[in-house]
């Protein structure tokens, strides 16, 4: 299928080349930016847009087979699945010309307990791949498949390599199929997990050696047909362990058996363990926590000396030597409180790392602050930041818009549509480059107005 070596961006290349596709969408953020960085092939067309709203209307104009590759924020994701109904009427209408995949990067798990929710109440399907290996496999079937469908990258998958074939070959076989469930061992105590995590504890029960006392059941596909999946399961065992970080899982078996209860469907209680009501996940997930409850649950205990792996849970990456000089400086220069806009975290200076929620509490504050946040991030949220900046007091408010994974060509267009948002305080803020701009000028500049946007 691909090389033996796979990241996200050669998995998007090769399918747009099998698949026909010329056009690949992505909605400007530094995660998506990042992956476009990485796609080098010129027959592909890049076209970048700041919203999934902006997307429909240009796709809508010229219909085409297309990828789009989003990493939504939790506000986000209902937009996604409203316009997701949207596009598939439209395809239906011009046929598989104008097919439009869908892929979801999971951000964080807040991200992902949004997506479970709306798949559920939409029926649209979301597909949760394992492994890349499987990432490749739904991308090339999905584009030639019937009706909507979103597939989804979880965090722990956007930034690595993979080498080598998958692990198993019947998971290959139910991929093959485009199934719901995968599942493996033969155990009587069932072991429900999505996408990623079923890999990750695939590989933890045949290094334990646990194969004979798990069914390890992967759910593949989630959305309209996850009702039926969790009553077969129910119906098979009375002995369940839901290993699911954003908890959904848990809420919607418990419900299930009680349903099946109250129409004598089922003759017993199930016991169903929630793996992560006895982890601390917000960050990481790691295989000897893991390990120990799981072996405890089955009456196994755990070896000593195991060797702890952690899968990230969420996107991070680290600001550049040059963005933290400069903030270091301005803010001792000025005594500003530093913030940090997610996924962007700082190696070495002192920043509170916040989300966008973050920056709206700040709007209500009294400190004088530098925000750093992409580029992109502050076009795609201004009105969050136009609070920030249109504060009547004397506050002194510095925005920092990092272009990390900003190629030359887009980069024009944000400058662009930064000065646009921004000529509507009337003179009341100024932009900033450090590509133009020396920082002894930018301080002299800050010291008169007091609310500036500087660009790295």
């Amino acid at each position: 299928m691909l090389g033996n070596v796979l990241s996200l961006a050669t998995i998007v290349e090769e399918s747009a080349v099998k698949n026909d596709i010329s056009n690949i969408f992505f909605i400007a953020d530094p995660i998506t930016l990042k992956i476009a960085s990485q796609i080098t092939l010129r027959r592909i067309r890049k076209r970048f847009v700041f919203s999934i709203e902006e997307f429909l209307d240009v796709w809508a104009e010229d219909p085409c087979k297309a990828i789009i590759i989003l990493a939504p924020e939790v506000d986000e994701v209902s937009k996604v699945f409203t316009v997701i109904k949207e596009l598939v009427h439209i395809s239906l209408r011009n046929g598989n010309k104008a097919k439009i995949i869908p892929l979801m990067l999971l951000r964080n798990g807040d991200v992902m307990r949004s997506v479970l929710k709306l798949a559920v109440e939409s029926g649209i399907d979301v597909v949760f791949p394992p492994d890349l290996n499987s990432l490749a496999m739904f991308l090339l079937r999905v584009a030639n498949a019937d009706g909507a469908g979103i597939i989804v990258c979880e965090s722990s998958l956007i930034e690595v390599e993979q080498v080598g074939e998958s692990y198993d070959h019947k998971m290959l076989e139910s991929l093959d199929k485009m199934s719901a469930t995968t599942e493996i061992g033969k155990g009587r105590v069932a072991v429900l997990a999505l996408g990623s995590m079923f890999r990750f504890l695939a590989n933890l029960a045949i290094e334990q050696g646990i194969m004979d006392d798990v069914k390890l059941i992967g759910i593949l596909r989630f959305g309209s047909s996850t009702g039926d999946i969790f009553a077969s399961v129910l119906k098979k065992y009375k002995y369940l362990i839901v290993a699911d970080p954003s908890r959904i899982m848990y809420s919607l078996l418990s419900s299930q058996a009680y349903y099946l209860l109250s129409r004598g469907e089922i003759g017993w209680i199930p016991e169903i363990i929630d793996l992560f009501e006895y982890l601390d996940s917000n960050r990481v997930i790691d295989f000897m926590g893991v390990t120990r409850i799981l072996k405890s649950f089955l009456g196994r205990g755990v070896e000593e000396g195991l060797e702890d792996i952690k899968t990230r849970n969420e996107v991070a990456f680290l600001l550049s030597e040059s963005t933290e000089g400069f903030v270091e400086n301005m803010a001792n220069k000025f005594d500003l409180e530093v913030l940090c806009v997610k996924p962007f975290v700082p190696s070495r200076i002192k920043a509170k790392i916040v989300g966008l929620n973050g920056v709206v509490r700040c709007v209500l504050g009294s400190e004088n602050i530098l925000v750093v946040v992409h580029a992109t991030y502050l076009i795609r949220f201004f009105d969050v930041f136009r609070l920030l900046l249109a504060k009547k007091n004397k506050r002194s408010i510095v925005i920092l818009a990092d272009t990390t994974f900003v190629d030359r060509g887009l980069n024009q267009k944000v400058v662009n549509v930064l000065e646009n948002l921004v000529s509507k305080f009337r003179g009341e803020v100024s932009v900033f480059s450090l590509r133009e701009d020396s920082p002894d000028g930018i301080f002299s500049k800050f010291r008169k107005l007091r609310r500036i946007i500087v660009l790295t």
